[in-house]
C-alpha cells in the first residue's frame, strides 16, 4: 500500500508542476469504508472499482474541462446515445441507437453525405 500511496503522490506532483488536473484515486478510495471491494485480486478493479473510477473521471472532467463534459441522456442516464450531448465534441459517427441493423451502411452514408453538404454550404 505504501508504494501505491507514493505513486499517487508523485503523480499529483507532476500534474501540479505542469498545471494539469489529477485524481488521487488512492486517497479517494481510502475514504470509503470497504475500499477493498474496488479490487477483485488486490490489483485489478472490480465492477465497483471501475464504477468508482469512472465517476471520479467524469467529475474531474466536469470540474477542469466543463466544455468537454458530456451530459447524459435524461431518460437512461447513459453517456453514449443520441440523447447525450457535449457542446465541444464533434460527433464522428452515428450512435448505436441511430443504426438500423438491417441497413447499417445507411447510417454511416447519411453522416458522410451530411458532412459533404455542410462543407459545400459553407463555401
Amino acid at each position: 500500500m505504501d508504494l501505491s500511496k507514493s505513486y499517487a503522490e508523485a503523480t499529483n506532483r507532476v500534474a501540479k508542476k505542469y498545471s494539469r488536473p489529477s485524481i488521487n484515486l488512492w486517497k479517494d478510495m481510502q475514504q470509503v469504508e470497504k475500499w477493498e471491494s474496488f479490487f477483485y485480486d488486490g490489483l485489478h478493479f472490480s465492477k465497483a472499482g471501475n464504477d468508482f473510477v469512472a465517476k471520479a473521471i467524469v467529475k474531474e472532467i466536469a470540474a477542469s474541462y466543463p466544455n468537454l463534459a458530456v451530459t447524459p441522456c435524461s431518460i437512461t442516464q447513459q453517456y453514449a446515445n443520441s440523447a447525450s450531448s457535449c457542446p465541444d465534441l464533434e460527433q464522428s459517427g452515428p450512435y448505436h441507437d441511430q443504426i438500423d441493423h438491417l441497413n447499417h451502411k445507411e447510417a454511416f452514408t447519411a453522416k458522410e453525405n451530411s458532412n459533404k453538404k455542410q462543407k459545400t454550404d459553407e463555401m
